[in-house]
């Protein structure tokens, strides 16, 4: 059937051209009735065959599929829910990041300023830009990703500092033995024999030092010691303490046993009146020949602003002895009896200061006794020299002065401390 359309000859019967897709029209014969019931189809006049145009195949072609009205449409609304989901995506992800540096956006430099002050400490330092009016935070903050790419390469000088700290900490090695921390704020030598201190300079910090034994004498290095308050000086012989003058910063000094002489220690005292002494005790010892009571000598050393000598140990008895044989060898006199500071009037022995009563030797045979031959107490202590064993200390009645025999042989010794602060031990 040859289509009206495009004359193209479709196959007999088709309902529509295969060319073209537009329906054709119903075939019908002469009776009325459609072409080719009952009788082959005969066309009118003379009959050609049909010749597709040029380039065209003669084979017949199925017919083109129609697109449907619909489809743009579908591929439109597609696009846009395409889009849509780009775009919530990309808010969603700004979204996140905003999130995640909370606290690192500023719209002020005054904002920007007080985070790096609650971060560091302190207030970021602000550097200008002289060709320009931008002001920029010398420690800016990163916003958005802490990841390894924001951090970028690992800085080698972090991993130094951490070896560094990691290494022992540094000592001086004393002569003694001893090792101190170059950083340290005290050292106790206590357990070492200190025969110098050569090297201790290296150690600056130490504000507090204790030394209990050695042959130490000079103590020329602790001047470098600009910290030291706190100084302890046990059994060592120091014979001065001039190094230490210089030391401001020092605020203690304990001399307990040393071989310090009152005058060192007062010529120390009369430059640092400031520093506290202890364990040294110094005082004058004055024998001063009388006739006198036990008591008047008491009431008389008291009016001298001292006392009757107390002895706390058998050195000083035995530089008191010394004191009177050069009393009798300057006067002139020779001595029998003299007064020292103590009396058991209370039933025991007690020095007169308040001093710890200390068990001496160098009794004379028989004493103390007590009382007299004549039963008279004897509860007052006295040096006593009237024969062959020397001075030695014996109990005496109060008031000797009525014996002819000792009249005019009499002495007592004043003890007075001489230096401000220091007390004895």
């Amino acid at each position: 059937m040859i289509c009206p359309h495009c004359g193209y000859d479709n196959v007999s019967g088709s309902k529509f051209c295969y060319r073209c897709g537009k329906p054709l029209p119903a075939e019908t014969d002469q009776s009325g009735q459609p072409a080719g019931a009952g009788q082959p189809y005969q066309p009118e006049g003379p009959q050609t065959m049909y010749q597709p145009p040029q380039g065209q195949s003669s084979v017949p072609q199925p017919p083109a599929n129609k697109i449907s009205p619909l489809v743009p449409v579908l591929i439109s609304v597609a696009g846009l829910l395409l889009v849509l989901v780009v775009v919530l995506s990309a808010l969603l992800v700004t979204g996140h990041k905003k999130s995640a540096g909370a606290g690192h956006s500023f719209s002020t430099i005054d904002q920007l300023l007080e985070k790096s002050d609650k971060e560091n400490g302190s207030k970021a330092g602000l550097l200008t830009d002289e060709d320009s009016d931008s002001v920029m935070v010398s420690q800016p903050f990163i916003d958005g990703s802490d990841s390894a790419a924001d951090k970028g390469p690992e800085d080698d000088s972090d991993k130094k500092d951490e070896q560094e700290m990691e290494k022992a900490p540094e000592s001086v090695q004393l002569s003694c033995g001893a090792q101190i921390l170059k950083d340290a704020d005290s050292a106790d030598l206590s357990q070492y024999s200190v025969g110098d201190l050569n090297g201790i300079e290296q150690c600056p910090d130490l504000s507090s030092l204790i030394i209990k034994q050695g042959s130490l004498t000079d103590l020329g290095p602790l001047s470098k010691l600009t910290h030291l308050r706190n100084l302890v000086l046990n059994n060592v012989p120091v014979s001065d303490l001039d190094a230490l003058t210089g030391l401001s910063s020092l605020t203690t000094l304990d001399i307990h046993d040393t071989q310090l002489s009152a005058d060192a220690v007062k010529r120390f005292t009369d430059t640092r009146p400031d520093v506290q002494i202890s364990g040294y005790t110094a005082f004058s010892y004055t024998v001063v020949i009388k006739d006198t009571s036990w008591d008047q000598a008491e009431a008389e050393c008291e009016a001298a602003g001292g006392h009757l000598a107390s002895i706390r140990s058998q050195d000083e008895l035995n530089l008191i002895i010394d004191g009177i044989s050069r009393a009798q060898d300057q006067s002139g006199v020779v001595l029998h009896y003299v007064w020292l500071g103590a009396s058991s009037s209370s039933g025991s022995w007690q020095w007169v200061d308040g001093t710890p009563w200390t068990q001496l030797d160098g009794w004379y045979p028989g004493e103390p006794s007590g009382h007299d031959v004549d039963g008279t107490v004897e509860d007052k202590l006295c040096l006593w020299n009237i024969d062959d064993y020397g001075w030695t200390l014996n109990d005496q009645r109060n008031d000797l002065t009525g014996f002819n025999q000792v009249a005019g042989h009499m002495a007592y010794v004043l003890e007075k401390e001489e230096l401000t602060g220091i007390k004895p031990q």
